[in-house]
């Protein structure tokens, strides 16, 4: 086993976590823009202190299957967040607009105030009523960097066949903002997957 994959097989890097349980984007820094190979999307990397921005949940719910167009190896997995991150994930997405506005003539190359750029912004979590807030976020299912799975007991796993009805405490990289002619968000992606077994019935 050569020197990555000793690194690929290890657990999630703790440095790689943040100091503190909710994300500050007024904190995170932008770097250099990387086009699409189209031309049409732009992305631009973000760090905080120097680290990836790395967010770790427990008890995310994953009611369906990943999707993707094509059926490519880069899907989308939607998440049921529990309450506890409600408010977290409320505050990032009204401190992401912000970000972008401070930042807009480098981002999108004019000067754009919150209120403009509220429209444009494509949020990464939904919440309808009362029902809990949804995360979506990309899975990577091949490759090098391929989502990492992991047991109760922290013992590295095979990628699981179905997501469906589990209950996952999740890693969550913020790898950047995309923009794009009319929007922007943020390029989000699930690294690591830990199966959550459930308490046992005491009756």
């Amino acid at each position: 086993m050569g020197p990555a994959n000793k690194e690929r097989s290890r657990s999630p890097n703790h440095k790689m976590m943040p100091a503190i349980p909710s994300p500050q984007p007024k904190t995170w820094k932008i770097g250099a823009p990387q086009s699409s190979t189209d031309g049409c999307v732009k992305t631009f990397a973000l760090s905080s202190a120097g680290v990836d921005v790395t967010l770790c949940m427990q008890g995310c719910l994953s009611q369906f299957e990943p999707s993707a167009l094509n059926d490519n190896s880069r899907k989308t997995l939607t998440l049921r967040l529990p309450i506890v991150w409600d408010g977290t994930f409320e505050t990032l997405e009204d401190e992401v607009v912000k970000l972008a506005a401070k930042n807009s003539a480098e981002l999108f190359g004019t000067t754009f105030t919150e209120e403009a750029l509220g429209d444009r912004y494509k949020a990464i979590t939904q919440k309808k009523g009362e029902y809990p807030r949804q995360l979506r976020a990309k899975i990577v299912q091949d490759g090098f960097y391929a989502c990492r799975y992991w047991s109760s007991t922290k013992q590295r796993i095979e990628p699981l066949t179905t997501h469906s009805g589990e209950i996952f405490n999740v890693a969550l990289k913020i790898r950047g903002i995309w923009v794009s002619a009319e929007n922007f968000g943020l390029v989000c992606e699930l690294t690591d997957l830990q199966t959550s077994e459930a308490a046992a019935c005491p009756f």
